[in-house]
């Protein structure tokens, strides 16, 4: 999984994978905990640098200093830990997936518009 743009201004200390595969989040070293939506990308095609999902930020959270281990809940929520041996749990209810983006067809027209004067 990755991201088309960045979502901590650091490292990335803990990432958890939710257990239906749909939402993915991470704690970075500025104490902020992101949540994302996964779907499925339309136009990813096999290759070794594309990614076969799109990342949707759905949730972003200041959780305070030293937060570091991230883990989902069986009710769906999240819980972390902190170095200085604090537990918490933060509640995704409320949460709504976003509308996913829209999809650009590719042309039907087989002349290329561009035009290569090597040849």
């Amino acid at each position: 999984i990755g991201s088309r743009s960045a979502s901590h201004s650091g490292r990335v200390v803990s990432v958890a994978l939710s257990d239906d595969g749909s939402r993915v989040a991470s704690i970075g070293r500025d104490a902020k905990l992101v949540v994302s939506q996964l779907s499925p990308d339309p136009l990813h095609k096999i290759s070794p640098k594309s990614l076969p999902f799109l990342a949707q930020e759905v949730l972003s959270q200041q959780l305070g200093g030293g937060s570091r281990n991230l883990i989902f809940l069986s009710n769906g929520n999240l819980a972390f830990s902190a170095k200085d041996g604090r537990v918490g749990e933060v509640s995704l209810a409320q949460v709504k997936a976003p509308t996913p983006p829209a999809v650009q067809k590719p042309s039907t027209n087989n002349r290329s518009p561009v035009v290569d004067s090597d040849y």
